[in-house]
């Protein structure tokens, strides 16, 4: 057992795997995602309590079920137990689950709820607003992944543009060109390995709150700035373009 309880986390990732691991308490934090492979690190995990966080959306009880043992759960005192279904589809997806809430799942309760969303055009219609809920979180992700990988590819450019220009005189190799300045004051300019290292940073971000890191961190007007991202190591030598700045984090 290990208790994370009383503290100020927001997410639960970056477990190593342990296979011994069989029960966690997070009462008490401001937890609002999880990791959807959560369970792969965790593979014997039995008990999860998670009392008085802020988890609200039924992409993250999907998350869940990545938990293939998982028989006690509560999430008393977090948004998505206000929710409609809230009950029901715990109980749907997280089929080894045995109490909920600290209240006992009766397999006529399971078989009740598997017809309900099965056979019930009001549970099949809850599935699909549910789905499409998870999609938009997603699209929202992609689209915030291509909006940075956009920025970095034209600072890219810029680079390679500055970094090919010749003197004009023919079979004479140029001199190596120093990393060129910002061109315009808030123009971002990266090397080829610090795109890479942050594009490789962003393919390995499974959450919203991750690709915000990573956009915020290109909104600080710093000279020098280093951020650490799925234990990548990047350091921005200029700040981010204007537009960027504009924009708020979500």
């Amino acid at each position: 057992m290990i208790d994370f309880s009383d503290n100020d986390i927001k997410k639960i990732d970056n477990f190593p795997t342990m296979n011994r691991l069989n029960t966690l308490l997070f009462h008490n934090n401001n937890i609002s995602r999880i990791h959807p492979q959560i369970g792969k690190y965790l593979p014997n995990l039995n008990n999860m309590i998670l009392n008085n966080n802020k988890i609200q959306h039924y992409y993250e009880i999907e998350h869940l079920s990545s938990f293939q043992k998982l028989t006690i759960l509560s999430l008393l005192e977090n948004p998505i137990t206000y929710r409609q279904y809230y009950r029901e589809y715990t109980i749907y997806k997280l089929n080894s689950l045995k109490v909920l809430d600290f209240q006992k799942i009766s397999n006529k309760e399971r078989k009740s709820i598997q017809s309900f969303f099965e056979t019930n055009q009001s549970g099949k219609q809850f599935l699909i607003q549910v789905e499409n809920e998870k999609n938009f979180y997603y699209q929202q992700l992609q689209q915030k992944s291509q909006q940075i990988s956009s920025v970095l590819s034209s600072s890219a450019a810029a680079v390679s543009n500055n970094g090919n220009r010749s003197n004009g005189t023919n079979n004479v190799p140029p001199l190596p060109t120093p990393p060129p300045p910002a061109s315009k004051p808030g123009q971002l300019v990266l090397t080829e390995d610090q795109k890479l290292q942050v594009k490789q940073a962003i393919e390995r971000a499974t959450t919203k709150e991750e690709i915000d890191l990573i956009e915020h961190q290109l909104k600080v007007r710093n000279t020098l700035l280093t951020v650490n991202v799925a234990d990548q190591r990047i350091v921005l030598l200029r700040p981010a373009p204007s537009f960027l700045k504009q924009q708020q984090v979500n």
